[in-house]
C-alpha cells in the first residue's frame, strides 16, 4: 500500500506538549508528552501511530484534533488550502476547524450520554451549528446510512446499543458535517476480535469514499498493517521510525520498532522480524523521566556509549523511511 499522493491537510514540525504533575508532598514533575514531534497527513491518506502506553500517541492525536495545545512547536492546517494555525483560531474558525476535524473516541460506552436518544446524538451537534428541519434530518439519515445503522435505530436509547452500534454512531457523529479528517483514538481496542473488522472496514470507506483523510491512534501493530498507509512509531514522546506500510514491515530498522513487532502475537509469522535479544531493565523510563542520549537506550540490547551521551535525530535512510538511531 502506497501512500496517498498530493499536498499535507496538517502537518506538524517540532511540537513539545508539557505537563506538570502536582504532589501534595513532593516537588512538581514535568511531564514530556511529546518532546519534538514534526509529521503530517495529507489529503485522503490512512495514517497510523502506534506505541505502548505512555509514548504519547493519544496527545499526538489531540494536538492534531484541536484539543490540546502545543508548550511549542508548530500546527499547521491547509484544510481550506491555505496554511492556518488552529490555535490561532476564534469563534467561528475555530468552531468550523472542529467540523473539519472529527475525533472518534476510544470507549464507545463513555463518549455519549447512554440516556439519550439516537437521533438527539446527531441532532443536537446540527442545532448548535443553526442546522434543523429538513436540512438536519437529510445529514442525520445520510450519516446512519453510511455508518450501517438502520434509521429504526434513531428511537433507540444509547443503553440499548451494543459495544459495536455505539462505536459506528460515534462515527456517524464525527461525519455530520463531511469533515477533511477524522482522528480515530484507539477505535477498536474494545470491541470484540469479530467487531473490529468491521468498523476497520468502515473507516477505510469513509476515506475512500468520501475521502476524509484518517490519523489512528493505537497500540496494535496488526491493526496498523490492515489500515494504515503510512506508520509512525512513538516512544516517550519521540518519533523512532516512519516509513510507509509495506516497507515499514519488511524492513523495520529501530530496534524499538522491531520488538513492537516481535511482541505481537497477530504478526508472528512476518519473516521480516528480528529475534530481538530482551534486555533486563530494573525500571522502564517514563515521560516523567526520561534517560539522556537515546531515550530507549536503557532498553536496547544493543546500545552503545554515543547511544547513552546524544540523541539521534529522525534522519531518512531510504526514500520515505526514517529512523532516529545511531546504528543506521
Amino acid at each position: 500500500m502506497q501512500p496517498a499522493g498530493g499536498s499535507p491537510l496538517i502537518e506538524l514540525k517540532d511540537v513539545k506538549v508539557y505537563f506538570k504533575k502536582g504532589s501534595i508532598f513532593g516537588k512538581r514533575k514535568l511531564i514530556k508528552a511529546l518532546d519534538g514531534v514534526s509529521m503530517k497527513v495529507n489529503f485522503k491518506e490512512k495514517v497510523a501511530i502506534v506505541g505502548e502506553t505512555g509514548s504519547g500517541k493519544t496527545t499526538l492525536g489531540r494536538v492534531v484534533a484541536g484539543l490540546q495545545r502545543p508548550t511549542s512547536g508548530e500546527v499547521t492546517a491547509y484544510f481550506n488550502g491555505h496554511p492556518v494555525n488552529p490555535y490561532s483560531l476564534k469563534g467561528r474558525a475555530r468552531k468550523e476547524y472542529f467540523r473539519n476535524a472529527g475525533m472518534v473516541y476510544q470507549d464507545p460506552y463513555s463518549a455519549i450520554d447512554p440516556l439519550m436518544r439516537v437521533r438527539d446524538v446527531l441532532r443536537i451537534p446540527l442545532l448548535y451549528a443553526g442546522i434543523k428541519g429538513e436540512e438536519a434530518e437529510k445529514r442525520i439519515k445520510e450519516v446512519m446510512s453510511r455508518v450501517s445503522l438502520s434509521e429504526e435505530y434513531l428511537s433507540y436509547y444509547v443503553f440499548q446499543l451494543s459495544g459495536g452500534q455505539r462505536q459506528r454512531l460515534v462515527i456517524a457523529r464525527a461525519l455530520l458535517f463531511n469533515p477533511k479528517l477524522l482522528v480515530a483514538d484507539e477505535p477498536v481496542s474494545m470491541l470484540d476480535a469479530s467487531l473490529k473488522g468491521e468498523i476497520l472496514d468502515l473507516l477505510n470507506s469513509v476515506n475512500s469514499d468520501m475521502g476524509v483523510s484518517v490519523l489512528m491512534v493505537t497500540h496494535e501493530l496488526a491493526v496498523a498493517k490492515v489500515f494504515a498507509q503510512r506508520i509512525h512509531v512513538l516512544y516517550l514522546g519521540k518519533v523512532m521510525e516512519s516509513a510507509n506500510s509495506e516497507e515499514f514491515f519488511s524492513n523495520p530498522l529501530h530496534p524499538y520498532t522491531q520488538l513492537l513487532l516481535a511482541a505481537s502475537p497477530d504478526l508472528k509469522h512476518l519473516r521480516t522480524i528480528p529475534e530481538i535479544p530482551l534486555k533486563k531493565v530494573s525500571e522502564i523510563p517514563s515521560s516523567a523521566n526520561i534517560p539522556p542520549g537515546c531515550r530507549f537506550h536503557t532498553r536496547c540490547p544493543f546500545a552503545f556509549d554515543r547511544c547513552i551521551k546524544e540523541e539521534p535525530p529522525l534522519k531518512e535512510v531510504k526514500e520515505g523511511h526514517e529512523v532516529a538511531c545511531w546504528l543506521r
